[in-house]
């Protein structure tokens, strides 16, 4: 058994008396620690570079980057988890905007800088009111225009850093705003030097930048203290460096996800624990990966949204993710179990997976920590009915480990869940 999940004694008893063993894989609205859900799309345009923000129990998506539609957009979205289901509110107000920065303090929302195919690169600063339903202008960031900069909140404060700006040369210098004041403060410029496409997050009072590209993609990370006003190199953000990728926090730990790699796309999800300063590898985000998605946090949950796939493609698609800590622990797993038997325990040459659903259009993918596809254990559809379908697992020369298992659906994942193999 590895010691990375987290089992109790009385886990441990009910596991080794099991004939069969028990994988809780959700096929409803809620879900297990570590997983990912598809959520309802975006009803409007693909797009890359757009902005994501939260306020209350609302999840903001908008303007950014399509092609076909002539180029940077300027609609506004509002996502409600409880509903699944997304409004249109009023338009950003300073225009078509790609590659802006999209924060949340208190609650308003503010989306600072971007770039219009037409206009060029932007230092306006827009604050948006949710009871109001309205887009009001703020004081301009006192610097040069850019888009592809970064930001976070800390308290009752925003901050920007980085970017890209209108001529050549990337962008070092951080920024303060204080929105009870309406004013901007430089603060020390970040330390990971000049660079674009960064990501950042705040845990508690500190924020977080890393990543980005300056001629090439980088994998450094760095802890913001606004109170010294200093920055502290952190442990790099996994092995591969990366830019363009999606990044948030959740219930205490940092996230950084997707992205483009000098090898192309990833999709992995890589956790920040701020106490060991290190990255640990979670449920890899679903398909092959994402370039410029926008991200929200509410409640319990983080929301990737839209994107550039692989192909380059504009994306409307919107993914929840669950964190490990969810639920506490494997035990509470094992009183839900009802929906999936994987026979039998310990899985050794092979087994039987039973979904309780009818499965015409189901399939099974394994995927390892490092989000890698198994491509060599067999999957094959036994019987289907419309109470269940019944799969055979060639374990092959698989190597004892975790796995996930990915239930999909017509290519569309429903449904993940960790998996023992010894």
């Amino acid at each position: 058994m590895n010691a990375n999940l987290k089992l109790t004694p009385a886990t441990r008893k009910v596991l080794s008396s099991l004939p069969v063993l028990m994988l809780t894989v959700q096929l409803s609205f809620s879900q297990l620690p570590d997983s990912w859900m598809q959520k309802l799309s975006l009803p409007s345009d693909g797009r890359g570079a757009a902005v994501g923000f939260s306020i209350g129990k609302m999840g903001y998506v908008g303007t950014g980057l399509n092609f076909s539609a002539g180029g940077a957009l300027s609609d506004f979205w509002a996502y409600d988890p409880d509903t699944d289901s997304w409004t249109q509110v009023a338009d950003f107000g300073g225009g078509p905007r790609s590659g802006a920065v999209g924060i949340s303090i208190g609650d308003k929302g503010y989306l600072i800088t971007g770039a219009d195919v037409t206009a060029g690169k932007q230092k306006d600063l827009w604050e948006y009111d949710p009871v109001a339903n309205t887009w009001t202008q703020k004081a301009d960031l006192p610097s040069t225009e850019r888009n592809y900069a970064t930001g976070f909140t800390i308290g009752n404060k925003g901050y920007l850093t980085t970017g890209y700006p209108q001529s050549s040369g990337d962008l070092d210098d951080c920024w303060e705003y204080d929105p009870s004041t309406d004013s901007w403060t430089q603060k020390a410029d970040f330390a990971g030097g000049a660079r674009s496409s960064a990501l950042a997050f705040s845990i508690g009072n500190k924020g977080y930048v890393g990543t980005g590209y300056a001629g090439s993609q980088k994998k450094d990370f760095w802890e913001y203290n606004h109170v010294t006003d200093s920055w502290t190199q952190k442990a790099n953000v996994g092995t591969n460096p990366r830019s363009d990728g999606a990044a948030f926090a959740l219930k205490g730990h940092g996230y950084m996800c997707s992205g483009v790699t000098p090898t192309g796309l990833s999709h992995d999800l890589l956790e920040y624990d701020t106490l060991a300063d290190t990255w640990t590898a979670r449920t890899p985000l679903p398909g092959s990966g994402k370039e410029d998605p926008a991200t929200f946090v509410v409640g319990d949950y983080a929301y990737v949204a839209t994107g550039y796939d692989n192909q380059f493609n504009q994306t409307t698609d919107l993914y929840q993710y669950t964190p490990d800590s969810f639920i506490a622990t494997f035990e509470n797993e094992i009183h839900q179990l009802t929906q999936i038997l994987v026979a039998a325990n310990p899985l050794v040459d092979g087994g039987v997976i039973t979904i309780f659903s009818k499965g015409d259009d189901l399939n099974i993918q394994l995927m390892n920590l490092e989000g890698k596809f198994i491509t060599s254990v067999l999957f094959s559809k036994q019987y289907s009915s419309e109470e269940k379908t019944v799969f055979r697992f060639n374990k092959s020369n698989l190597a004892a480990g975790i796995y996930y298992l990915l239930i999909k659906e017509q290519e569309k994942l429903i449904a993940s869940s960790k998996v023992i193999i010894q």
